[in-house]
């Protein structure tokens, strides 16, 4: 059985939410059980909760435990008659990170959630992901924010190559955002993708040089908004040191 002393200023908090009076004395009754775990320490926690007279303000149940490339929590809040059950798992190396962060109350599962974040880097590329759910159902592929992104950087210059990816989407107001970009030392390709509710845009560029001979290049770039479209093209072609073929077009 623990005794603690609140702040004033969380003693008026709680003094409005219970009605109880600012020189009530608050308790923490339960037990917590420490153990070492992998080089960290566990805990368990039994009906832990904060105690105002003869009333149970919170009581927390569960796990918590940490070592030195992870966290994780899987514990019940319970408040008057009502809870709400957090799981926390979090891993890390040198190179990677994860975590994974739950909340569902008894009340209203509407307003549970559920998070997923990934990070991982290698020598010349990184992967990064979000995910964000929220209602009743922790695998929603509607209330379902995800945003996918991922790199490749080589840079040496006779052998260049930067490319990255980004796609957000949301489907419960049809939103999608996603674009795409990759860079040589002869060639350059990007292209943009944005959807929401009725609304579309899009476009895609593509363009080389020096194919055959220095001096060739080819250009192509496409637009779309809405029901409307345009594409220009633009080529040329070294025949002699003093002769080149020129093709260009313009489509509406």
């Amino acid at each position: 059985v623990f005794e603690y002393k609140l702040p004033e200023h969380i003693q008026q908090l709680a003094s409005a939410r219970t009605g109880l009076g600012p020189s009530q004395q608050y308790n923490v009754e339960g037990s917590v059980d420490v153990s070492n775990h992998e080089g960290g320490q566990k805990y368990v926690l039994d009906k832990v909760a904060l105690v105002a007279g003869d009333q149970k303000l919170f009581v927390v149940d569960g796990t918590l435990a940490w070592t030195p490339n992870s966290v994780k929590a899987d514990t019940t809040v319970g408040y008057t008659d009502k809870n709400i059950a957090f799981k926390l798992d979090g891993k890390w190396s040198k190179n990677d990170f994860k975590l994974s962060v739950s909340g569902m109350p008894s009340s209203d599962p509407n307003i549970g959630f559920n998070l997923n974040w990934e990070l991982k880097r290698g020598e010349n590329d990184i992967d990064h992901k979000f995910v964000f759910i929220h209602g009743a159902d922790p695998n929603s592929e509607i209330n379902r924010l995800s945003l996918i992104q991922s790199a490749v950087y080589k840079l040496d210059p006779k052998n260049l190559l930067v490319s990255a990816s980004s796609k957000l989407t949301y489907p419960v107001v049809n939103l999608k955002l996603k674009g795409e970009g990759k860079l040589t030392r002869k060639s350059v390709s990007a292209s943009l993708e944005a959807k929401y509710k009725t609304f579309k845009y899009g476009t895609e560029l593509s363009a080389k040089m020096d194919t055959e001979k220095p001096g060739d290049y080819e250009v192509e770039l496409e637009a779309e908004l809405m029901e409307n479209s345009v594409e220009l093209k633009a080529k040329r072609v070294v025949l002699e040191a003093r002769k080149s073929q020129f093709t260009n077009s313009l489509r509406l």
